[in-house]
């Protein structure tokens, strides 16, 4: 992987408007990569005590996402839709994150196997804190519109 490029988000991960949750690629290398975003009051998931904790998993799910568009971007392919198949644990220090919280999110992988199926390591922290942490797993299918209609059979 070549690094020092900059990236946008929205030029490696699918969602796009208030579904797209990061804001900035920070830094990545050969495994991991590490994104940014700040808590606001304006976001669709924001309730009165802030943002819900158990958003970060949505948080790390995006981040591997753009690490794994860097990887595709690199070898001169479009960025892909990933799926997010699960994670071994979840854990959030606190149930909701207060607003105006810059966070960082960091996918680091665990495991990836030759089909794209893949385990990240993932961790949201603020101001060097762990605020949640889980292993997702995930699976980036070469043709996605062959899996949909192969499920819509069974």
């Amino acid at each position: 992987m070549r690094t020092g490029i900059r990236y946008r988000v929205d030029e490696l991960v699918p969602h796009r408007g208030s579904m797209c949750l990061l804001e900035t690629i920070e830094d990545y290398g050969a495994d991991w990569l590490r994104a940014s975003v700040v808590t606001r009051r304006s976001s669709v998931f924001a309730q009165d005590e802030g943002i819900p904790a158990s958003l970060g998993i949505e948080y790390m799910a995006q981040a591997a996402s753009a690490f794994a568009g860097i990887e595709q971007t690199q070898r001169g392919l479009r960025p892909s839709i990933g799926l997010l198949i699960g994670s071994r644990y979840y854990r959030a220090v606190r149930t909701f994150i207060p607003f105006d919280i810059r966070l960082d999110v960091l996918a680091t992988i665990a495991m990836r196997d030759a089909e794209d199926f893949a385990a990240y390591d993932c961790t949201v922290s603020a101001d060097g804190a762990t605020i949640a942490q889980c292993t997702l797993k995930a699976y980036r299918p070469r043709d996605l519109t062959q899996l949909l209609a192969e499920a819509a059979r069974d």
